[in-house]
């Protein structure tokens, strides 16, 4: 792993990065630019939205780590099979950014969240349906797996650019990355969640929740908004 890192950082050397056209701003106090931030969200509702689903997808996220405690504790599979599941959803990651490549080349970044957050709503009910009727399918949930995570990050952070002002990118980013916080917090929910009401409602609720986010997807606009310096 080492080694393949060390040679993937060293192709960064051979990108040549375009200049983009820079704009002369003024440079705002650190705690004058925080006290903006509900006006900046306020004021953009295609960014608003963009927080909110990226949040609420992140419920995908938050389960990630107990199927494997369901397969084991529900299902009853052995240990061994943690190695078949990961295998399964590496090869889950590594087919979808073909599929991904293709629509991002045809459509756009939109309908690959759109895609990621509505394989996320689906795959609990089929890790329901494969846990109830076949057991032996349950492999599926790992495959799906893959191209969730995969999707989520090809798609979200170019949706991100597609609907910034470039004059407003490095703040888009800086406040996305902030209020981004579900995905921290989110695990010890579903910890607390599965304790408390078991894996078929945590599971049921995640896809409830998925299912919300795919539907705001439609308010999160594809052209870039306009904003006053």
């Amino acid at each position: 792993s080492f080694i393949g890192l060390l040679i993937a950082s060293l192709g960064f050397y051979f990108i040549k990065e375009p200049s983009s056209n820079r704009e002369d701003t003024i440079v705002h106090p650190f705690f004058s630019f925080i006290k903006s931030i509900p006006s900046i969200i306020k004021n953009d509702s295609t960014f608003k939205y963009f927080i909110i689903v990226e949040n609420l997808s992140s419920f995908s996220i938050m389960i990630l780590p107990f199927y494997i405690i369901f397969s084991g504790e529900i299902l009853n599979f052995p240990d061994s099979y943690i190695g078949v599941f990961l295998i399964v959803q590496i090869s889950g990651t590594i087919f979808s950014n073909i599929i991904w490549g293709f629509v991002a080349k045809y459509f756009n970044a939109k309908t690959i969240v759109r895609f990621c957050v509505i394989l996320g709503a689906l795959n609990p009910i089929i890790a329901i349906l494969t846990s109830l009727f076949a057991p032996a399918l349950y492999i599926i949930v790992f495959f799906i797996l893959g191209f969730t995570i995969s999707g989520r990050r090809i798609g979200f952070e170019p949706y991100l650019l597609d609907i910034t002002p470039q004059s407003k990118r490095i703040e888009y980013l800086g406040i996305r990355g902030s209020l981004n916080v579900f995905k921290i917090i989110l695990p010890l929910v579903g910890a607390f969640f599965i304790e408390s009401f078991g894996y078929y409602f945590t599971f049921i609720v995640v896809s409830i929740v998925m299912s919300i986010a795919a539907v705001l997807v439609s308010f999160v606009k594809n052209t870039q908004v306009n904003h006053s310096a």
